[in-house]
């Protein structure tokens, strides 16, 4: 199962180790403590500076295709 992750800078993980970043942390923990019959993926897409309608636009344009 895919899980697709849009924010900012705070969702993209600015000044953290990848592992910190809370995209990293849900997969972990669905991987741990969810479905065990299910394989989970959550696929970091922030990007800094990005605002609502710039995310927005980048689920209706790139984000469905994941």
């Amino acid at each position: 199962m895919r899980i697709l992750s849009i924010g900012d800078s705070q969702a993209q993980g600015i000044e953290v180790r990848q592992e910190q970043t809370y995209s990293e942390v849900i997969e972990r923990y669905l991987n741990t403590q969810g479905d065990s019959s299910k394989s989970y993926q959550v696929i970091n897409a922030g990007t800094s500076s990005f605002g609502t309608e710039e995310e927005l636009v980048f689920l209706e344009n790139e984000g469905i295709k994941y």
